[in-house]
């Protein structure tokens, strides 16, 4: 909405990258492409800015800033070796085990 007010207008094809910029947005004549810079800086503080006190202040929470339940486990040395097998798909689940100790 905002570049369309600023009447800039730029043609884009399937992927918007670099070369449709270039060759739709600066090549044509009179499409204001410079304006593209000023707006997208002004976005970023934008979106940084909301973001920012969101997360933290309202404590929005993020991918990886979730609330974790962890659950804790104490295993003792003599039951270890059983832990892994477990975790291992019990010993139906292993053909051959080595282990040089």
């Amino acid at each position: 909405l905002i570049l369309y007010l600023l009447d800039l207008h730029l043609g884009y094809t399937f992927s918007g990258g670099f070369i449709d910029f270039v060759l739709l947005g600066i090549l044509p004549n009179k499409t204001h492409w410079w304006l593209v810079i000023p707006v997208g800086l002004v976005y970023g503080v934008i979106y940084y800015s909301i973001f920012r006190f969101l997360i933290t202040k309202m404590n929005y929470k993020t991918p990886g800033r979730e609330d974790k339940q962890t659950e804790t486990t104490t295993t003792t040395a003599s039951e270890l070796p059983y832990a892994v097998l477990q975790a291992m798909g019990d010993k139906d689940n292993i053909k051959h085990l080595d282990a040089c100790i």
